[in-house]
């Protein structure tokens, strides 16, 4: 066309390599461009990822195909995913590692708008765990404490490595409880 008759032209078709939503038009109406010269930007729709953040210490949880919901926010429609690949490199920025998730159903992926911000839970295998509830413990500083009936009456003992999730505390010296009588509610009254 343009090669063919040396004159410029007013139009000229465009085929775009995917199919989706121009989210972005760099150029005006009659503008020159060059052939390196971005005019506009294509979000394509077809195969949608889900990007979640995770902390280091969660990702040792975190195996692939491991199932994932999710939920856009400000949506009540919840989407199933899996696990795709963990990614090795903690971003310095925020100290969390990506985990690229694909959705159960592709077709799901239509309702979806590129960069939506989701809320997901990642769903572990079953494990026991021990702890405490969480009000069996009182807070000093950096540092959890539980209660332990000795002889002489109750001793307070910290907990290493605390984790709290929701109402429970895990920790790494759970051998020092063990075969304890420990205070399970009401612990914060211990202390006054």
């Amino acid at each position: 066309m343009l090669e063919k008759s040396a004159q410029f032209q007013s139009e000229l078709p465009i085929f775009a390599p995917a199919t989706g939503y121009i989210s972005h038009v760099a150029v005006n109406k009659g503008q020159m461009v060059h052939p390196n010269d971005e005019i506009l930007e294509i979000l394509n729709t077809e195969h949608l990822h889900v990007e979640l953040k995770i902390f280091p210490i969660d990702a040792l949880q975190v195996k692939v195909n491991q199932r994932v919901t999710f939920k856009a926010v400000g949506h009540d429609k919840t989407y199933e995913a899996f696990v795709w690949k963990i990614n090795p490199d903690i971003d310095p920025n925020s100290n969390t590692r990506n985990v690229h998730c694909h959705l159960k159903l592709e077709t799901e992926s239509r309702e979806l708008l590129p960069g939506a911000v989701v809320q997901a839970k990642l769903y572990l295998p079953p494990h026991d765990e021990v702890g405490l509830p969480l009000e069996a413990t009182v807070k000093t500083g950096d540092t959890y404490f539980a209660f332990v009936l000795q002889a002489q009456g109750l001793e307070q003992v910290p907990l290493q490595d605390p984790i709290v999730d929701g109402d429970f505390i895990r920790f790494s010296n759970v051998k020092d409880f063990q075969a304890q009588q420990v205070v399970v509610k009401g612990a914060y009254y211990l202390t006054r």
